[in-house]
């Protein structure tokens, strides 16, 4: 989902669920709409981390190892070829590999967190989020700007949001490799 098709589709739920709030093009609905986004993927990245993988040797090295990208979070597995690799770990924000292992064709796995939706974002910015969290976006971010108001009732929203929570499958985050280092 792109970040364009998300604002249409929170300001068609705000339209259609919460018809008390003003109209849709309204500028406080258009001036809440990136923060809400934002939120909402931030929250939905709680339930199945983006993954990301990068090749260890076009990480910056310094002494203390390779750094991290800065949407690091957690290290899920360590790839050489298409094998699972264990001679590495990551302390602080840098990798650590053995000084006697080549870093040629390593690739680190890792959970991201997702980048920041703000007004400089643009239109065609694609989330990062796996597919079923994606769709849940519009019902986080119509709640948040619907919920601005304490007298609006953003119940039949939260129902819709929790019927997507529903069917996300968890399974893939909670399968973080422990990697043993060898030193």
């Amino acid at each position: 989902m792109t970040f364009k098709e998300a604002k249409e589709r929170t300001l068609k739920l705000l339209d259609e669920y919460v018809p008390s709030l003003k109209s849709s093009d309204d500028e406080y609905i258009e001036e809440k709409l990136p923060m809400a986004i934002d939120m909402a993927q931030k929250e939905l990245s709680k339930f199945k981390r983006p993954i990301k993988i990068v090749e260890l040797t076009k990480l910056e090295k310094d002494e203390g190892g390779y750094i991290l990208p800065s949407d690091f979070v957690a290290l899920r597995r360590i790839w050489r070829g298409a094998s699972a690799f264990k001679m590495g770990f990551c302390l602080s924000d840098r990798f650590i590999l053995n000084s006697s292992i080549n870093p040629d064709g390593i690739r680190l796995e890792y959970f991201a967190f997702p980048s920041t939706v703000d007004f400089g974002t643009p239109e065609e910015y694609t989330f990062t989020l796996p597919l079923d969290l994606q769709e849940a976006i519009p019902f986080y971010a119509a709640m948040v700007i619907g919920s601005s108001d304490l007298t609006i009732d953003i119940s039949q929203l939260q129902r819709m949001y929790n019927a997507k929570l529903m069917g996300i499958d968890t399974t893939q985050s909670n399968s973080i490799q422990i990697v043993n280092a060898r030193i």
